[in-house]
């Protein structure tokens, strides 16, 4: 996740994020507000090109080299569940699709194919109308999604069903302050098939709603895995720096859950995979995912507002990063006006800082401080009262 710019980015890649846990009185070790600026020039974005019905998985991947663009990844959405997944040497399409049955009790109805495309060519298609394209397959209804019990455990919203110790630290959060940031968060962070899993809960309840977000800024909810590389910023680092990790930060499947399954419910959250790190340090991988819309977030019925969320990444070459998380506000005003408006929400989240109108303490809530020194994998643990309370690690995890 990049920091704010003063300057207008041109830059390139689309989808997914993720998260982290630990207390607010401790910042994340990054800082969310400071201005910088990059010298080096991204020509290419992604555009995703809508299909004109939702079909499986391996049908979109058939159609694709119909496709004159390259193409990076396939977008889906099942009404309950979003995500894109991206076509890496690591795992074959049917070890994908295994998983993802193995985790969410479903498969993906794919809508869009990701392209990449220079930025010239992203804007000319602002005003262009085009037809969805015709994949020449039949239209795919998936079923509603049902949680593998490792996942629905991590999902459940605080006291249902949960430990005396998660009941008791439920009731206490009923102080927390009111506001955007989720009071709730859960994390579990494992090996997975030779590949890095993230999934990772997070709760609004006792006032505080997603709703409450303030009018052009979105949210990214991240995990950060760090080691003991050069602070410089990118790209001034070692060749090979972003596989120096436990898991890569790019081309990574993803998926946003929301618990309210109601289809009519989801009014959009703008969901993406935040790959652009241009300004991060050379130490640091984000695993990210964002939404430019969070308070578009629905309420689960006698649950709160809740959504859940999943990585699958390479793996990089180390076997344990130390790790860090936290979710914080961004600015989409960049998003909203020039190049930018044709740009994928990647590369334009956050490139301008904005006008935060609340206090600087409400634009982020720490999931995990870096400075505990935990390392995945494997690492689960809570961080409840919007981080104001030590994490709680989960053994086993």
């Amino acid at each position: 996740m990049r920091r704010p710019l003063t300057l207008a980015l041109t830059a390139g890649v689309i989808t997914a994020v993720i998260l982290a846990g630990s207390p607010a009185y401790a910042s994340a070790n990054r800082s969310t507000a400071a201005k910088a600026t990059n010298s080096q020039k991204v020509t290419n974005t992604t555009v995703t090109l809508p299909l004109s019905h939702a079909v499986t998985l391996r049908d979109a991947v058939k159609f694709a080299p119909r496709i004159a663009s390259q193409v990076t990844g396939f977008r889906f959405e099942n009404g309950d569940i979003e995500g894109e997944y991206s076509p890496t040497p690591d795992q074959t399409l049917e070890q994908f699709l295994a998983g993802f049955s193995e985790r969410f009790g479903t498969q993906p109805e794919v809508t869009g194919v990701v392209v990449k495309v220079a930025v010239e060519e992203a804007q000319q298609r602002v005003g262009a109308r085009s037809a969805p394209l015709d994949p020449g397959a039949p239209a795919f209804d998936a079923p509603a999604v049902t949680l593998s019990p490792e996942y629905a455990k991590v999902a459940e919203p605080p006291g249902a069903g949960a430990s005396e110790q998660r009941v008791a630290q439920s009731a206490v959060a009923a102080a927390d302050p009111v506001d955007w940031r989720p009071n709730d968060f859960e994390a579990s962070i494992t090996n997975y098939n030779g590949r890095a899993d993230f999934f990772t809960s997070y709760w609004w309840h006792s006032g505080s709603n997603p709703s409450q977000m303030p009018l052009g800024f979105g949210a990214e909810f991240e995990i950060n895995l760090i080691n003991s590389a050069s602070t410089s910023t990118r790209p001034a680092c070692l060749s090979g720096y972003k596989d120096k990790f436990w898991a890569k930060n790019y081309s990574f499947n993803w998926a946003l859950y929301k618990s309210d399954s109601s289809a009519a419910s989801h009014a959009g959250v703008g969901a993406y995979a935040d790959y652009n790190d241009l300004l991060d340090t050379c130490n640091r991988n984000s695993i990210a995912i964002g939404m430019r819309y969070p308070r578009n977030i629905a309420e689960a019925p006698g649950m709160g507002f809740g959504v859940q969320i999943w990585v699958s990444a390479p793996r990089g070459t180390t076997t344990t990063s130390k790790i860090g998380g936290l979710v914080q506000a961004i600015s989409d005003h960049y998003c909203r006006s020039g190049p930018g408006a044709s740009m994928a929400l990647t590369d334009c989240m956050g490139v301008t800082a904005g006008s935060w109108p609340l206090a600087p303490g409400l634009k982020s809530r720490t999931t995990l401080n870096e400075t505990r020194g935990w390392t995945a994998p494997a690492k689960c643990w809570t961080s409840q009262k919007k981080g104001l309370e030590d994490p709680v690690a989960l053994v086993p995890c």
